[in-house]
């Protein structure tokens, strides 16, 4: 499964910080399916 970039995550919303918490969280960069369930989330 692809990683997903900065631009990926604006584009669902979140922002940077949020992208960051969010691989931070994870212990990596997430995929497309995490980060879009951690969009509607927020």
């Amino acid at each position: 499964m692809a990683h997903t970039s900065i631009a990926t995550a604006k584009k669902l919303g979140l922002s940077e910080a949020e992208f960051e918490k969010i691989c931070t969280y994870l212990g990596r960069i997430s995929n497309l399916t995490e980060l879009s369930i951690y969009s509607v989330m927020w």
